[in-house]
């Protein structure tokens, strides 16, 4: 039977992952009501070029002026 364990998840259990990771960044309009309303994220995403396994995690936020006040 098959135990659903794929070549690249083995080669990572063994040798462990080959990662590259990439930061980037998002912007959320209109967050708030009121200024500075709009929220800017940072995040580093790793991801195994084996197995793809893929972690993203957050950095840094903080609010912005970019969008007027309705």
């Amino acid at each position: 039977p098959e135990y659903g364990v794929s070549k690249a998840n083995l080669i990572c259990n063994i040798f462990g992952h080959k990662n590259s990771q990439e930061g980037v960044s998002t912007i959320t309009h209109k967050a708030k009501a009121n200024s500075p309303r709009c929220l800017e994220e940072f995040f580093t995403i790793t991801m195994c070029s084996r197995c793809e396994e893929t972690t993203v995690e957050r950095n840094g936020m903080c609010y912005i002026t970019c969008c007027p006040e309705d």
